[in-house]
């Protein structure tokens, strides 16, 4: 099978995701929020492109509201966008309505693909065993940084190649196996690759060096989130 990697998310128009599986990775934070969510046992996830489709939502609709604007949580929002936030003491049986400057944006610009999953390096090795037994080509969207690359996306991308690769045959891009390698350099010191990003520097200037670690935990959950289009909404596959 075949996983081309992309390293924005404005590189998606280049790519037919007809029959073809979108994973999409938002590492810091949204995809690992999320997965962080649903393992804590939210009922479902709905993302909304704007902050305000959210606030309407919940009008007539008993959520949870949670997101960020430059890494920050939005005003009238209950939650921002760390996963610390969503205990299941507080999410467990309920609606997580998020947006995100760049996950959510991802999720909505792969509504193409035939299957689209949420991947992060808390999750990689499940969505590595799912994309390889289900033997459908899989296109990775690294949702980036308000439109520029992000290192610590890219990072996940080449752990799920990594791990792929264990259970099966693959074929990549070019940019998937330097994403692959950036993953081998840096296996072993992922919390330093994360706050030594660009983002990752932006959060630290936050105070959310507590996000980062738990960002880079690897394979924590075994969850795989599925975005179903049809329905804008996101539960365990």
């Amino acid at each position: 099978m075949q996983i081309i990697v992309t390293s924005t998310l404005e590189e998606i128009s280049r790519h037919d995701l007809k029959a073809k599986t979108a994973l999409v990775i938002d590492v810091l934070r949204a995809t690992t929020t999320i997965i962080t969510a649903l393992a804590n046992g939210a009922q479902k996830v709905v993302p909304f492109l704007e902050p305000e489709q959210a606030l309407y939502y919940k009008k007539s609709n008993a959520c949870v509201l949670g997101g960020e604007r430059k890494s920050c949580i939005i005003p009238g929002f209950d939650c921002g966008n760390s996963p610390f936030e969503y205990t299941t003491e507080k999410i467990a049986g309920k609606t997580f309505v998020i947006s995100t400057t760049n996950g959510t944006r991802a999720l909505h610009a792969v509504r193409e693909a035939e299957h689209i999953y949420l991947a992060a390096l808390v999750n990689a090795g499940a969505v590595a065993k799912r994309i390889i037994a289900e033997k459908r080509d899989c296109v990775i969207v690294c949702s980036g940084t308000e439109g520029y690359f992000s290192s610590d996306d890219f990072l996940a991308a080449g752990a799920i190649l990594y791990k792929a690769k264990e259970y099966g045959e693959v074929h990549t891009n070019d940019l998937g196996d330097v994403a692959q390698l950036w993953y081998e350099k840096h296996k072993d010191f992922l919390v330093h690759a994360l706050k030594n990003c660009f983002h990752g520097r932006r959060l630290l200037n936050l105070g959310l060096e507590h996000d980062i670690d738990f960002c880079a935990k690897e394979d924590i959950f075994a969850v795989v989130p599925k975005y179903n289009v049809a329905t804008n909404e996101i539960t365990i596959a």
